[in-house]
């Protein structure tokens, strides 16, 4: 029988020269099946991450010696990519936005409670996860519903949503790395290929007999429907044709 394999919990480096007061945020931390270390100083930190990796860094900004941007600079040549939070009890736009400027990934102000530290933890270790997880069972859903749509006769605001939905999800399966929900996706295409075909083939000429009529945008209309207000409002267009690429081909 094959035994599980747990991924370890993510670990967080916290540097503060208050460590002692922040033991109730550490606690609270490891409740939530992280693993938490703490450094009292630049040098202990920088120690340590030379000795083992870290998923997450919490620096506090104003600390005996170095300060915490001073510090990040360090960190970044060990650790280029570990995540960083500053701590830091000021409020001071300057601090802020050398902050940012430095592209730490987060900004807490003091005082800060367990729950307000738990949710960017959670939000830069675990949002990738949960926002994969919530796309997959979107998706599944969807899925559902799509294929039992497939009977309906669309109109061509219909075919667009249709197609402008397929390709939201292709995309997003693609980002999250669900590849077999995406194989799934792309299984749909043949046939739906098939039938948009069908429906332009019984249609065409209708639209061309009643150019008044409800039909989709055609060749015929660029100049007046999509040149001509930007050159009103703007006064200059720069208008390029590229030959057997209609519009109405889709």
């Amino acid at each position: 029988m094959a035994v599980p394999v747990l991924n370890p919990p993510k670990s967080i480096l916290w540097v503060d020269d208050e460590g002692e007061l922040l033991e109730p945020h550490r606690i609270f931390l490891r409740s939530k099946g992280y693993t938490v270390e703490w450094a009292s100083n630049a040098d202990d930190a920088v120690e340590l991450l030379r000795r083992r990796p870290f998923d997450i860094l919490l620096l506090d900004e104003q600390m005996p010696g170095k300060r915490g941007l001073e510090v990040y600079r360090d960190v970044r040549e060990i650790a280029p990519t570990l995540p960083v939070v500053m701590v830091t009890k000021s409020e001071e736009d300057s601090t802020l936005k050398e902050a940012i400027g430095a592209n730490v990934r987060d900004y807490l102000v003091k005082p800060i409670n367990p729950r307000q530290v738990l949710t960017v933890v959670t939000r830069i270790l675990e949002g990738p996860r949960i926002r994969q997880q919530a796309i997959a069972r979107s998706f599944v859903e969807r899925f559902r519903a799509i294929e039992l749509e497939r009977d309906r006769n669309l109109d061509w605001r219909g075919w667009i949503d249709r197609y402008d939905e397929l390709m939201r999800w292709d995309v997003d399966l693609a980002a999250a790395g669900e590849m077999g929900l995406y194989e799934s996706l792309q299984g749909l295409y043949p046939d739906m290929h098939r039938e948009f075909a069908t429906y332009i083939k019984e249609h065409y000429p209708s639209w061309l007999k009643n150019l008044q009529g409800n039909r989709p945008p055609l060749s015929i209309d660029i100049v007046a429907e999509f040149l001509l207000p930007i050159i009103d409002r703007d006064k200059a267009a720069v208008f390029i044709v590229v030959d057997c690429l209609r519009l109405d081909q889709w």
